[in-house]
């Protein structure tokens, strides 16, 4: 019975997980566009905006990858292992 219960609990945390993914993915676009609507504004060229844009804006992946990373650093920290 715990069993079931737990799996069941932890099946009501996806929609969580997922909304919070979603937000990250919203917000990181939000400031893409607003970093190209600044370069913009101050007068400089399309090819050189998106340049910017591409080389400053931090990927999703990347962005997961670190927050991984950082996870298993305070794991290790803590004295816990998530092997």
């Amino acid at each position: 019975m715990r069993l079931l219960s737990s799996i069941f609990r932890l099946f009501l945390h996806f929609p969580r997980i997922a909304f919070r993914i979603a937000d990250v993915a919203r917000v990181m676009n939000r400031a893409r566009r607003n970093f190209k609507r600044v370069l913009r504004e101050e007068g400089l060229p399309e090819d050189v905006v998106e340049e910017l844009t591409e080389h400053f804006t931090p990927k999703l992946s990347s962005f997961f990858k670190r927050w991984a990373q950082g996870l298993q650093t305070l794991s290790r920290a803590s004295g816990t292992s998530r092997r």
